[in-house]
């Protein structure tokens, strides 16, 4: 519950029109045992979605996914995610390509990422 609050405390002091939103996060909710309908109708109402939909982590015959890109797929909808697998024990990572972007201002990358740690 906590943690629902706190990303839509997040999301409330981010989102904009004009801003192309990519939220990159261990979120703890495995996407692949259904435990989603919370947090993806409080995506959805910011117009963001969460894009993981392969295990994260496979170890000892289990398999989970609960680190997630958390996108918006209409601004940036000529996306691309995979897999990375990188051979340590914990989890693996994933790569989002966006095609077709021009990256923003590195200023108002840094005051973004100060305002979300601050948030947290």
């Amino acid at each position: 519950m906590y943690f629902l609050q706190a990303l839509e405390s997040i999301l409330i002091s981010l989102y904009s029109n004009t801003i192309k939103l990519i939220i990159c996060r261990d979120i703890n909710i495995n996407y692949l045992k259904g435990k989603r309908k919370q947090p993806d109708s409080l995506l959805s109402s910011f117009n963001v979605y969460s894009t993981i939909q392969f295990p994260t982590r496979i170890h000892n015959n289990s398999t989970c996914a609960i680190d997630n890109i958390i996108n918006d797929r209409i601004k940036n909808e000529n996306h691309s995610i995979c897999p990375f697998i990188n051979g340590l024990p914990d989890y693996d990572a994933q790569i989002i390509t966006i095609h077709n972007i021009t990256p923003q201002n590195q200023t108002d990358i840094l005051k973004l990422e100060e305002n979300l740690i601050n948030t947290l």
